[in-house]
Parts: structure tokens; C-alpha cells; sequence
């Protein structure tokens, strides 16, 4: 179940609707590589990529791959990075986004763009590292030991306005989901964010910190261009978009 509140002003959704007209009979609601480099196509599948939808539906034997995502407010700082394994079957490729969501679902994007690139404003930059083998296995045990192979909290709620990390994969067959809530001792206790920031593109994490739901303040709310929304987890600890196969 997600809830979304706090739709975005008129003006500016006329403008975003005559964008998403663009994307929407191509894209749907399920996430699938590529959307997340467009504001428009990252609204329409932004929870289908948290849930990591197109992972489990594609979790094969033989196929590692990874995502993990950092919520540091979504006003503030939302970091993605989607893990493969390299073409040459040695080490992995570590694709990196990073953007704002403090304009409501257009992620910190503006909808005026500059004639001649009608959508250059909506493009995200992909940080793109190649990993070596060790660096891959270190991220990888880092994982583990961090509990990805253990159950999310359930009927946990992913609120948009805290800080949280969420971790998918395929590991050989077995679809693996888990998240950890700021602040509590699991997330204190994460290794893997610091083998991220050694191995990727080196840009710092937001400092996590309590946040008051911005919903409460009626007024902040009226003004404000931010989305509140949450991400439920059922009782297996797995988000309720998920599809069932």
C-alpha cells in the first residue's frame, strides 16, 4: 500500500501531465531500466523500482544482481545504485543516481525546459563504475553480514520524510529484500554504505537524523512542493507492491 499526499499545484500539473502523455503508454507502472534517468518515467515507476518488482520477476539461477537505495529525506538527498555483473564475467558494473525529491514526484527536476531539449532538464546523470572482483565480493559480504538474507521488519513503513536504506537481489535464484529504518540498532550497525562510498563515486551521504512528518505542519504542507508518501512492508517483510508470481 503506498500513500501520496500533498498533490503538486495546478499550473505545474497541467505541465506535467502534458509530459507524462509523453512516457506513459510505453513505460505503465512497472519499473524497467532506463526510467529512472527521466522525472516523468521515474514518477510512474518509482515504487515498482523500490519494490525491486522487475528483479523478482526476472530472478533467475546463474544471475547476481543487486539495488540498493538511500532515502536520506526525500527532500533532501535519494541515492540509487543497481549492481550487475560485468560482461567479461569478472568483477561488476555499479551504476549510481542521485537526486532530490523536493519538488514533489518530479524529484528535484524543473518542468520549463529550454527549447530544442524539451527534456534535458529531466535527465539524472549515471555515475557508472567498474568494480574489480574483490571489491564486488567485499560489497557482497557486507550485504550478508548486514542481514540481506534476513526478513525485512514486518509491516514496516518506508515514510519518505525519514532516513532508510533498502536492499534487493537475485543471488542464484533466491529474490532477497530488506530495509533499515533510521534510527534504530540495525541501521546504526550497517557496514555496507561505507564499501559504497569507497567504491563508487565517492560523494558523501546525507546525515541521518529524526524528521518530523511534514504533514503535520498544515501550513509547510500548503506551501511546499514535497510529496509525503510511504512504503508499507506486509508481515513477510515484503513491500506490498510486489507482485505475486
Amino acid at each position: 500500500m503506498v500513500g501520496l499526499m500533498n498533490p503538486l499545484p495546478r499550473r505545474r500539473l497541467r505541465h506535467l501531465a502534458a509530459v507524462l502523455l509523453l512516457f506513459v503508454g510505453a513505460t505503465g507502472c512497472t519499473y524497467r531500466p532506463g526510467l529512472n534517468d527521466f522525472a516523468p518515467t521515474r514518477s510512474l515507476g518509482w515504487f515498482s523500482y523500490v519494490s525491486a518488482s522487475d528483479i523478482r520477476l526476472r530472478c533467475t539461477a546463474g544471475r547476481d544482481v543487486y539495488r540498493l537505495i538511500y532515502n536520506g529525506n526525500w527532500a533532501e538527498q535519494v541515492r540509487t545504485f543497481d549492481l550487475r555483473p560485468s560482461a567479461t564475467g569478472e568483477g561488476a558494473i555499479l551504476d549510481e543516481r542521485e537526486f532530490e525529491g523536493d519538488a514533489g514526484f518530479q524529484f528535484g527536476t524543473r518542468i520549463a525546459s529550454p527549447l530544442g531539449a524539451p527534456l534535458s532538464t529531466f535527465e539524472i546523470p549515471v555515475t557508472t563504475t567498474r568494480l574489480t572482483q574483490a571489491q564486488f565480493r567485499s560489497l557482497a559480504a557486507a550485504l550478508t553480514a548486514d542481514g540481506l538474507g534476513q526478513p525485512a521488519p514486518a509491516h514496516a513503513r518506508l515514510n519518505s520524510w525519514e532516513h532508510y536504506w533498502v536492499a534487493a537481489a537475485c543471488i542464484d535464484g533466491r529474490f532477497l529484500y530488506n530495509a533499515w529504518i533510521y534510527p534504530t540498532p540495525r541501521y546504526e550497525a550497517l557496514t555496507f554504505p561505507r564499501r559504497l562510498a569507497e567504491i563508487g563515486s565517492g560523494r558523501s551521504f546525507s546525515h541521518a537524523r529524526r524528521v518530523e512528518d511534514p504533514s503535520n505542519d498544515p501550513d509547510r504542507m500548503q506551501h511546499s512542493r514535497y510529496s509525503v508518501f510511504t512504503i508499507q512492508l506486509d508481515g513477510a517483510g515484503m513491500p506490498l507492491h510486489l507482485p505475486t508470481l
